[in-house]
């Protein structure tokens, strides 16, 4: 999901294509960039959730490197679905930026926030959250994350 943007976006594995999946129904766009990590699955069966904080908006489709700081650890009604927090390797506004802690608290609670309410007023949807990994963590679950054909 591009920053700003209330559309939610999924991929077409077969077909290698995105496709919107919904227009979120309530008036909570999308406080940073949001996308997958290709050639990733989660324990839910999509691949793995990033969010990328950049300086500027990401459009859909687009491939960046970006720098893994921490995790959102948290389930939804399909299972553990957690939450990679990175910054854009290339965006000179986040040198220095290697950890969760390095960020201001307020953007933690902005993307908290918005993932906790995303799915607000749609039944058989739910999400709960469990906490924030740092860096460390982060590594580790993309070190272990199970890695799908290309």
């Amino acid at each position: 999901m591009v920053s700003g943007s209330n559309v939610k976006h999924i991929f077409v594995e077969h077909t290698g294509e995105t496709k919107v999946q919904r227009v979120l129904p309530f008036s909570l766009p999308h406080p940073f960039n949001y996308g997958f990590i290709p050639g990733t699955k989660s324990d839910d069966g999509d691949e793995l959730d990033i969010f990328v904080l950049s300086s500027r908006k990401i459009d859909v489709g687009e491939l960046v490197n970006a720098r893994p700081i921490g995790v959102l650890l948290m389930e939804d009604e399909n299972g553990t679905d957690n939450k990679i927090i990175s910054v854009e390797s290339s965006d000179q506004n986040y040198t220095g930026v290697d950890d969760i802690e390095d960020i201001d608290k307020q953007l933690m609670n902005t993307i908290t926030y918005y993932v906790q309410h995303n799915k607000d007023g749609i039944e058989g949807k739910f999400v709960k959250i469990h906490g924030t990994g740092n860096s460390s963590k982060a590594l580790d679950i993309l070190e272990n994350v199970e890695k799908s054909p290309n």
